[in-house]
């Protein structure tokens, strides 16, 4: 996948700290002296301000950038948090081993706090984003369809958090807006649902539809309202328990049925003779090939940096490889030679 293999954009914070050294100076000369308390003005934050209409993608990029790291799907969702459960087994490691993947985990567990903090890493970058989308000069149909991305990525990422968390807090405000108090309650879930639902649906009347996106790392139509069929699924279930989300579920997954877009690939084609179909599925997917046209499976995928960073036109950019997915879950394979065909695999999972 290619959609974010280029550089991504982080929000540049900057802190102001001008008067620190004189006040520094006056506090050791009169430190013996002074009996009045010595107060700073609250340091301030602030986002880039993003004015042209090229910078507003580059900004959307780090909003889905939260997708292929770690904690999420590089290895957080599905090794982290159900690497321990029946579905899979976390082998190199002995019962006494405190990790999340055995479900032995303490108060101080890393994983559990990074998989947080990175939720609400997304959260804020498409804050950030949605204060200044109305500032360039720009193609509206382009405007609203960034616009809509940002805003299901950042609903998504709430559903991420409620059915991780339970109550949590709901923050649609920029930070600098905050002041200095960033204690925010936690929401009961009942509560942030509708604005999950809300939002995606105001998305589903912004964003292309596949065959305008030709990528399935795109946020879609499709993919909005396939994830509102999973999200009303969820809603009908504990602890919400609305069953009215059941009919709903069914509805946004028949809009998705109807489009004729999506069908199993289960014939090989004449271009890939000597490929299976069900290999050439995964063969696809990772060159993000959309020309093969029977391969109509992929609503919607996370995108992963996946050329090497040591040879290469990527070689020396130090960016990361994220996609790590096929070496941690894949069969056992320990040679990583040039001359290995397969590469290597650790098989944890």
């Amino acid at each position: 996948m290619h959609f974010l293999d280029n550089a991504f954009l982080e929000k540049t914070i900057m802190k102001q700290t001008k008067y620190l050294p004189a006040l520094t100076l006056l506090f050791t000369l009169c430190v013996s002296s002074c009996k009045r308390d010595l107060t700073l003005t609250p340091i301030s934050f602030q986002p880039t301000t993003y004015t042209t209409a090229s910078q507003l993608p580059t900004q959307l990029a780090g909003v889905y950038n939260v997708l292929e790291g770690d904690q999420l799907y590089g290895q957080g969702l599905w090794g982290y948090l159900e690497g321990g459960a029946d579905e899979s087994f976390r082998s190199g490691v002995s019962a006494t081993t405190i990790i999340t993947e055995l479900y032995d985990i303490q108060n101080t567990e890393l994983n559990i706090f990074r998989l947080w903090g990175q939720l609400y890493n997304g959260i804020e970058r498409t804050n950030v984003l949605l204060d200044v989308a109305d500032q360039p000069v720009m193609d509206e149909t382009l405007r609203s369809q960034i616009k809509g991305q940002a805003r299901f990525l950042r609903a998504y990422y709430y559903y991420l958090l409620v059915t991780r968390f339970g109550d949590v807090p709901l923050k649609t405000q920029l930070s600098t807006n905050m002041g200095t108090n960033f204690n925010l309650p936690r929401i009961p879930v009942k509560s942030i649902y509708p604005y999950i639902i809300s939002e995606m649906i105001g998305a589903d009347s912004l964003v292309a539809t596949m065959p305008q996106a030709n990528s399935p790392t795109i946020v879609t139509k499709s993919a909005v309202e396939a994830i509102l069929a999973r999200v009303c699924l969820t809603m009908a279930g504990n602890p919400v328990n609305d069953a009215t989300k059941y009919n709903d579920a069914l509805n946004w997954a028949q809009k998705v049925i109807n489009s004729g877009l999506f069908s199993l690939n289960n014939t090989s084609l004449s271009q890939y003779p000597t490929t299976p179909a069900y290999a050439r599925l995964f063969i696809n997917n990772m060159q993000n090939n959309m020309n093969d046209k029977n391969t109509t499976e992929g609503i919607w995928d996370a995108a992963f940096l996946s050329k090497s960073n040591t040879t290469g036109s990527f070689a020396n950019t130090n960016f990361p490889v994220t996609q790590t997915l096929g070496s941690l879950m894949g069969i056992y394979n320990p040679d990583a030679t040039s001359t290995s065909v397969n590469g290597s695999g650790s098989g944890l999972y």
